[in-house]
């Protein structure tokens, strides 16, 4: 599907090198995407393959990626297209944005926020992996539920484990609330009420002082 030609999409505020995947918005200066080849084939640097993929999310009929792009505006990294070895050569791999969750993919990828920079899931990991974005992005939690944008794009995101790993996080906070002794995670106290964390910080403190004691007798039998 060729693509008409969009009016120019600012990036938000700066502009990492070609290749780069730190985030735009840490650079002070924006820019703004070229216009975009009719082909995916004629793009030929990560700002233009960025130009491309967005002019076709605006051509989508999924109306929740028309939302996401309305609400966000201002693209907040470059699309970088993942490569793997084929017959000795590395080469981009193929995707489609042919449906829902592959089109929200791309705008998650390329409009939401990040938000975790450091942790990359199994599947991004695993030496199978198709991308085809070449980043792990994980994007703001009240979109994309926990799973990166690949999972999501391969219609796997209720398995990316970094979804799993906050669902097992939340069951541990659900847990804690029914009085069942859960595992005490920074997640955990992020959630907690500040009362809460007083009464934790007042128990810790009793029971350090209970087996120093212990401890102290240990030592003078």
């Amino acid at each position: 599907m060729a693509a008409t030609t969009p009016a120019p999409t600012t990036i938000a505020p700066g502009s990492p090198p070609s290749g780069s995947d730190l985030e735009l918005e840490t650079v002070s200066t924006g820019i703004i995407l070229p216009s975009p080849p009719d082909k995916l084939q004629d793009c030929h640097t990560d700002e233009q393959k960025t130009a491309w993929v967005v002019a076709q999310l605006k051509l989508t009929p999924y109306n929740e990626v028309l939302d996401l792009i309305d609400r966000f505006k201002d693209v907040k990294r470059f699309f970088l297209h993942k490569t793997v070895r084929k017959d000795g050569e590395l080469q981009p791999v193929t995707f489609k944005l042919n449906t829902q969750p592959r089109a929200k993919s791309f705008a998650l990828l390329l409009f939401t926020k990040r938000e975790n920079k450091t942790r990359i899931c199994k599947q991004c990991t695993s030496s199978k992996s198709q991308g085809p974005h070449d980043q792990c992005m994980q994007p703001d939690l009240g979109y994309g539920k926990g799973a990166c944008t690949n999972c999501i794009y391969s219609g796997r995101g209720t398995e990316c484990s970094l979804r799993l790993e906050i669902e097992e996080q939340e069951a541990q906070l659900k847990r804690a609330q029914g009085n069942k002794p859960p595992k005490l995670t920074a997640r955990i106290c992020r959630f907690a009420t500040d009362r809460e964390l007083e009464r934790w910080l007042m128990l810790v403190k009793e029971e350090l002082g209970l087996r120093a004691v212990e401890k102290e007798r240990e030592r003078h039998r």
